[in-house]
């Protein structure tokens, strides 16, 4: 039996936990409307009676309107590096080396591109390829990049608590928690997937539900930045503010749709 992943279960598998941890995380934003226009106060200057909800919601639309923003994210004992602009609408993740079943995701705009490795299966290692509109990567992607589904998460949780001052990293901070709502945050994840895994027979809210944090941590920097978020099973720390991205090269008009996806 081969031991490499078939591409097209990799991707549902992606799909899946992106959905969760774009509901969990809240990190999206859009480049329209009141979140890009009115930039939001850092979290000293809010007002004493302003809520912890409200606090954090400005910090989270503060820091996904700041430009090009770098993010490193511990799981499972290893790390990924990315480099994001929300208001470019530009991601793009490094997730392994050459033997990795994927090297790296580029999303601009709607469009996803892969870099497969060689545990993937019917893709030729090393070549850039477009996945496939059809697979609902870039729909579930473009979720996380709207405003309303971050509101609605913020506001639908159980409890937001300011839990005082902390120290991150040699920056003063001031740490949130959140409990989420878990019924919610699975509808949120629902809304975000795509409608062929909607349909495919599959109990999604049975196998979400596992995924679900029972609390997320945020650290707020005084400058009202984002600095280390923390779901339990992974910890992202964002930094390098506005140094300019440095995105793989490649044509992206000529490239394949990828096999299989």
């Amino acid at each position: 039996m081969s031991t490499h992943l078939p591409i097209r279960r990799l991707f549902a598998t992606a799909l899946l936990a992106t959905a969760v941890a774009a509901a969990a995380t809240g990190c999206g934003d859009d480049t329209s409307g009141t979140a890009q226009s009115a930039e939001s106060a850092p979290v000293a200057e809010l007002s004493a009676s302003s809520s912890p909800a409200e606090k954090l919601e400005a910090a989270v639309t503060r820091t996904l309107t700041a430009g090009p923003i770098r993010v490193s994210t511990t799981a499972g004992g290893m790390t990924t590096e990315s480099q994001l602009d929300y208001t470019q609408r530009v991601t793009y993740t490094e997730m392994g080396d050459e033997s990795s079943p994927v090297q790296g995701v580029l999303m601009r705009g709607n469009v996803v591109f892969v870099l497969p490795g060689q545990g993937a299966e019917g893709a030729k290692p090393g070549t850039w390829y477009r996945v496939s509109d059809s697979n609902g990567m870039s729909g579930m992607l473009d979720k996380t990049f709207d405003s309303d589904f971050v509101k609605k998460l913020v506001l639908s949780s159980k409890e937001i608590v300011d839990s005082g001052r902390e120290d991150v990293a040699g920056t003063s901070t001031t740490h949130f928690v959140v409990t989420p709502d878990p019924e919610v945050m699975i509808d949120l994840a629902l809304e975000a997937l795509p409608e062929e895994m909607k349909s495919s027979g599959v109990d999604l809210r049975a196998a979400m539900r596992p995924q679900v944090p029972t609390a997320v941590h945020y650290w707020i920097a005084d400058d009202g930045y984002l600095v280390k978020e923390d779901d339990g099973t992974q910890v992202k720390t964002y930094h390098s503010f506005g140094e300019p991205l440095d995105l793989p090269e490649f044509d992206e008009d000529t490239v394949e749709v990828l096999p299989g996806a």
